[in-house]
């Protein structure tokens, strides 16, 4: 996609910081998450731009922008005005990144509900 880090760059950096933060995924799919992690990384160095593989290197490391931790903290700790807060002001960052970066962070939280769930359908 067009700009400095495309739509699905955005989405994919809130589910590599969303795995690299579940304490569940790494406890039990460790060695599965790295491989996942260093193909994800590997493709983005081929596939995009530099500062779109910069960050999704960056979120593979679970380091992000101060106002995307903010959200993912906010949510991995039930905060839900701290919650509302950072996500209205992840909205307002750049022409969709933000937006972006929070469809991905739902995605990645609906997927991880069903997976602890054990409907893996």
């Amino acid at each position: 996609g067009p700009g400095l880090t495309p739509s699905c760059d955005d989405f994919m950096a809130a589910v590599l910081l969303s795995l690299f933060y579940d304490d569940s995924v790494k406890k039990t799919q460790q060695a599965e998450l790295s491989v996942f992690m260093d193909h994800v990384v590997s493709a983005a160095k081929k596939q995009t731009t530099l500062v779109s593989a910069s960050m999704i290197q960056h979120a593979a490391e679970g380091k992000a922008s101060g106002l995307y931790l903010s959200v993912l903290s906010a949510l991995l700790e039930g905060d839900t005005n701290a919650l509302e807060n950072s996500a209205t002001n992840a909205l307002q960052f750049g022409a969709s990144s933000g937006s972006d970066f929070l469809f991905g962070l739902c995605a990645m939280q609906q997927l991880m509900e069903t997976w602890r769930s054990g409907d893996k359908q």
